[in-house]
């Protein structure tokens, strides 16, 4: 059973002693007079800082041969490889947090510490620091086959530091609780949770082929036209969709799914070295799930998602870097949009001067314009009578602020309020069919009365 007696007097004894280093004992140390304690040693042969807090080792990075860590969790194991590089065993080939890497070893090995020694006190029970009682254990060796174990126990009274000892040496040490941070982690938080390679941030747009599916099924394809392809396409931008139709696609919110590839990462690793078991655990194998590809620089890469958690999350599985991550669903908010998301909400963006034909099919009767020329020496006609250019400018800005509202199922046996044919000097044609639901289909036939009716006063 732990002493807790011992550490409450310990916690009133610096109250104590503080007060009186502050009233007595640092007046007497003006600016010029600081006290250094740089290249001195404590009493068990210590390395002192300037401040005099010891190290419990004085180790560099670079000495640092194996670094294994013991915990209530397992632990986990660098090591220095043929290359000079640091590894985690048993997952060489993934990235690593730089940051929580190089935490670790300043923790575990060259981290100042508060206090030497505890006099009063023989049995390391009363600290945690025996191996059974121990939170963690660091266990060092360095190149030239130095051995160096390091014992972290209980945490004090005060909630504030932890108490520690070096293996051998007969002193307890007090470490800040900074080491919570990296000696209490698991093999898979040191991974870096990126789930794909990186894009430069001014390349995304060279993204080809772009696909979802969910739950097996086909959902959307994007590709992205060659040049040529897109001198002659009716489609305004780079991009078309194939699937599941010859849509727009939606500028604004595909660049946003393009974007999220610069740096495609998780918010955390739950697993590597990814097989059939852990895949059904995840989820891969049962309920709403979701498969994303792309092709960058021709390689094509492809990312599985699960339904959504409770948490709000998606686990997400990386076959390339044999990763599966948990990821925020505010981060990858297209898996659950309608399809209507990704087409562009304008039906057609085509330059006036590009334009053959347009036919009008309503109530029984059409109303072809032909377009002659371009810029200021377009002429029109309609049924083959000239009218005002200007005014027809007018009709056609009104085609081109069409815009998507929103889609439903078609009504059965439903037919055709408004067919609209416009064909390019390139002989293509679309053909789009208008059903009344109100205010679009009202708002194109009102258009199409002005307009045949400024063509009749001319």
């Amino acid at each position: 059973m732990k002493k807790y007696l011992p550490l409450i007097v310990l916690a009133l004894l610096i109250a104590v002693l503080v007060p009186v280093y502050v009233l007595v004992i640092a007046p007497s140390e003006t600016d010029d007079e600081k006290v250094s304690y740089e290249g001195q040693t404590g009493s068990h042969g210590e390395k002192l800082s300037a401040m005099g807090r010891p190290y419990i080792l004085d180790l560099d990075e670079s000495q640092i041969n194996i670094l294994k860590v013991t915990n209530r969790d397992g632990g986990f194991e660098f090591y220095r490889g043929a290359d000079g590089n640091m590894y985690l065993r048993g997952a060489e080939q993934h990235l690593y947090d730089s940051q929580l890497e190089k935490q670790l070893y300043i923790n575990a090995a060259t981290q100042l510490l508060a206090i030497e020694k505890y006099e009063e006190y023989d049995e390391l029970s009363t600290y945690g620091l025996t191996p059974e009682l121990a939170c963690a254990i660091v266990e060092i060796t360095t190149e030239n086959g130095e051995y160096h174990k390091v014992i972290f126990g209980d945490k004090l009274a005060t909630d504030g530091a932890y108490y520690a000892m070096l293996e051998g040496r007969n002193a307890v040490y007090v470490l800040d609780t900074m080491l919570e941070d990296v000696l209490f982690r698991q093999p898979r938080d040191f991974i870096y949770p990126l789930m794909v390679p990186g894009i430069d941030q001014t390349d995304y747009t060279s993204i080809s082929d772009f696909s979802l599916k969910k739950n097996g099924e086909d959902f959307v394809k994007i590709v992205k036209m060659t040049p040529e392809e897109e001198a002659e396409s009716l489609i305004y931008g780079q991009y078309r969709m194939t699937y599941p139709a010859e849509y727009t696609p939606s500028t604004e919110n595909f660049s946003q799914i393009l974007r999220s590839f610069i740096e495609f990462r998780a918010d955390r690793v739950l697993d590597y070295g990814i097989n059939e078991d852990k895949l059904a655990y995840y989820g891969f194998r049962t309920g709403m799930k979701f498969e994303i590809s792309y092709t960058y620089n021709s390689t094509l890469y492809t990312l599985y998602f699960s339904g959504k958690t409770q948490n709000n999350t998606y686990y997400v599985y990386s076959p390339l870097f044999d990763l599966i991550g948990e990821i925020s669903a505010d981060t990858v908010p297209f898996l659950e949009w309608d399809i209507i998301k990704y087409v562009d909400r304008n039906i057609f963006m085509i330059n006036i001067d590009n334009i053959a034909a347009i036919d009008f099919v309503h109530s029984g009767t059409t109303s072809s314009f032909t377009l002659d020329g371009e810029k200021d020496n377009l002429s029109v006609t309609l049924n083959g009578k000239k009218i005002d250019t200007t005014n027809f400018r007018y009709f056609y800005k009104s085609l081109l602020s069409i815009c998507i509202d929103g889609y439903d199922s078609m009504p059965e046996g439903a037919s055709p309020d408004l067919t609209l044919y416009i064909r390019t000097k390139s002989d293509k044609v679309l053909h789009f069919n208008f059903y009344d639901t109100g205010s679009l289909a009202f708002a194109l036939v009102f258009a199409l009365r002005v307009a045949l009716g400024v063509a009749a006063q001319a």
